[in-house]
């Protein structure tokens, strides 16, 4: 999986620079042609990692030195390594007018997606029977959720992903009540289920557009979210007009990119894929074994919903991004087959099977997506961390002192130097505006964006990664904006990390 390419700007030699930013259009700094450094530069590759004992207990003390890469059965240099879960959430206490991406950080989500699109008459019951035993043996119901998708292709939520800003306690006991709510559902919709005889051609893909809006529903939380599909099969061959086989697998690995470039795991429950529910000719356990794979998550065959959902759970309290460069000349639209290996004793590693080494799009137009994507998400990312503290003076308008924790930078080896690509942006933030059906604005227009180059030794990089000592920069506080949103978006790993404030009248600048 490929991330954005590198943008380099104005260089820096120092590890802590103070600088005071104005106002750029994010349009001038996508046009920017990078610096060019070497004439076939590599390209980062970002995974995510479990790690797990031999017992399948999370390991929380992983080490970058604990992993090796081999991409195509040739060994990489760890380049990036983060891990994603609450330990590394820890931060110093906040102080006045202080705030940190870190402090209430977003939990992991797990999805489960009862599927009768591609349900059986006989096995739809069975499998309800599944999940309301799974979900009531869960200890809390927080950061879990459910959707069904009915034969035409639409959502009814069980329990959905709510909003950070929308108004309400979330219920955390929800699965308690799961035979209740899922049975007053069912009902309702019982008669309509599709019947065993449907096209398979139109059946996979209508399945395949619903799970992808999911998935970009999905796709706002940061970091890694696990999706536990639980359905028949999305056939991966089906007959054309003639009778022909059409052979669908091309859009399959498509749709699988498409999920895991947005973090998201796949656990595929494959219900009755032996037996009398099961589809012959179609290869739809195929379909469910490479996305799977292809994403990061595992595969089960029937009667395993309550195993899905406790594994995918498990693994989101064991998840590392790990990240090594590809040479470019790979980039030839083939296979890449990865593996993670360790010499440290009773460690079981898992990630994506590997992926399509595809030329890169025109990174501008990355850029400005993913800046747009972060200024109107409702969630804090803390892939980069970010801490930032509103600084007044008597003669000068209020300022933002910010740190960006330098161990989230993905810094590339030029000789003896290290090169890191920043973007930092501030954008106005609209959450409090109730006519905003999301919260935010589709589409944003930044009041500062300017590009960070970093251009440190081994040792000025170790250092500002050892002693927290960060990557500091200055921004004076635009004036009649009470919200604002801050991004720092890594132009090597496509990375961000993003913080709302909410800035009072006497500081929101002049």
């Amino acid at each position: 999986m490929f991330r954005l390419r590198s943008y380099v700007g104005a260089s820096s030699a120092l590890v802590v620079i103070a600088i005071v930013i104005t106002a750029l259009p994010v349009a001038a700094v996508a046009r920017k042609k990078p610096k060019q450094q070497d004439s076939s530069p590599p390209r980062p590759v970002i995974l995510d990692v479990v790690a797990l004992d031999n017992n399948g207990a999370p390991v929380t003390d992983l080490l970058a030195t604990d992993v090796r890469i081999s991409d195509n059965g040739k060994w990489q240099q760890v380049v990036l390594f983060r891990t994603n879960f609450a330990k590394r959430r820890n931060t110093e206490a906040l102080v006045a007018d202080e705030y940190s991406n870190r402090e209430h950080p977003t939990s992991p989500q797990t999805v489960i997606l009862f599927d009768l699109m591609n349900e059986r008459f006989m096995t739809d019951a069975i499998t309800q029977n599944e999940l309301v035993h799974a979900l009531e043996g869960q200890e809390t119901g927080e950061a879990l959720y459910l959707y069904i998708l009915t034969n035409r292709g639409d959502f009814i939520p069980i329990h959905p992903v709510q909003n950070p800003q929308a108004e309400g306690v979330r219920e955390e006991n929800w699965t308690r009540q799961i035979h209740l709510l899922l049975d007053s559902v069912m009902k309702k919709i019982f008669g309509f289920r599709p019947p065993d005889d449907w096209d398979p051609g139109y059946r996979f893909q209508a399945t395949l557009q619903a799970v992808s809006a999911l998935s970009a529903q999905m796709a706002v939380v940061p970091g890694r979210k696990n999706l536990v599909w639980v359905t028949h099969g999305v056939p991966m061959v089906v007959p054309d007009i003639s009778g022909d086989p059409i052979d669908l697998s091309p859009q399959v690995l498509q749709f699988a990119a498409t999920l895991e470039k947005a973090h998201i795991a796949v656990y595929a429950v494959d219900q009755s894929s032996k037996g009398a529910g099961a589809t012959l000719g179609t290869f739809s356990m195929q379909t469910l074994e490479d996305v799977s794979e292809l994403t990061g998550g595992r595969y089960y065959a029937s009667d395993s919903v309550e195993a899905a959902i406790n594994q995918a759970r498990t693994d989101l309290r064991a998840s590392y991004t790990v990240g090594y460069f590809a040479p470019l000349h790979e980039e030839n639209g083939k296979f890449h087959r990865v593996r993670v290996a360790s010499s440290r004793r009773g460690l079981q590693l898992n990630t994506q099977r590997g992926y399509y080494a595809f030329p890169e799009t025109e990174p501008g137009g990355q850029q400005e997506a993913a800046l747009n994507a972060a200024a109107t998400n409702p969630f804090d990312s803390s892939e980069i961390g970010l801490r930032a503290k509103i600084e007044h003076s008597a003669s000068q308008p209020a300022h933002l002192g910010i740190r960006i924790d330098a161990k989230d930078v993905l810094f590339r080896q030029l000789g003896d130097q290290f090169e890191g690509d920043l973007l930092l942006a501030v954008f106005p933030w609209d959450s409090g505006d109730p006519s905003r059906s999301e919260g935010f604005a589709t589409r944003l227009q930044p009041l500062t964006a300017v590009p960070i180059h970093l251009s440190m030794t081994r040792e000025q990089r170790d250092k500002a990664m050892r002693d927290d000592t960060g990557i500091i920069r200055d921004v004076v506080l635009p004036g009649a904006n009470k919200r604002i949103k801050l991004i720092v978006l890594d132009g090597n790993s496509g990375a961000y990390g993003s913080l709302g404030i909410r800035l009072s009248a006497d500081n929101s600048g002049s």
